[in-house]
C-alpha cells in the first residue's frame, strides 16, 4: 500500500530498537528528514555537532549512485568526519527491498583517535 501511495518510511534504530521515525512522500523529503535526524543525533546524543569525533556511514540496497550522492552531501555538511559507504546486508535488504538508503553515526573510540 505504501508503494502505491509513494510513501517513503523513515526508520530509526537506537540500540536494538527499530521504530518508525516519520513518513515522506518523496526521496528528497526522506533524505532531508534523515539529514535533520543525523544533525540532531550528532548534537544531542553524541555531543559532536561538527562530527569531529564521529564516523558517518551510508548504506543502501541496489542504489549505489544514490548512496554516493548522499555520501557527497553528508561529506559536504561534515567535512571533518570520515564517511563510509556499503550495501546493506542481505538479511536486511530482502525485507526492505531495492532503493533503500540509510545514514548512521558512530562515535570514535577515544583510544583510537
Amino acid at each position: 500500500m505504501g508503494t502505491l501511495l509513494k510513501i517513503k518510511p523513515v526508520l530509526t534504530i537506537q540500540g536494538e530498537k527499530l521504530d518508525a521515525f516519520s513518513k515522506a512522500r518523496t526521496m528528497k523529503q526522506a533524505k532531508t528528514t534523515m539529514l535533520t535526524a543525523l544533525a540532531h543525533d550528532l548534537e544531542e546524543r553524541l555531543g559532536d555537532r561538527e562530527a569531529r569525533h564521529t564516523y558517518l556511514q551510508i548504506a543502501h540496497t541496489c542504489s549505489r549512485e544514490a548512496a554516493m550522492e548522499l555520501a557527497e552531501t553528508v561529506q559536504a555538511l561534515y567535512p571533518h568526519a570520515p564517511v563510509y559507504g556499503a550495501p546493506l546486508s542481505l538479511s536486511i535488504g530482502c525485507h526492505i527491498g531495492p532503493g533503500a538508503l540509510a545514514v548512521a553515526c558512530t562515535r570514535k573510540l577515544k583510544e583510537l583517535e
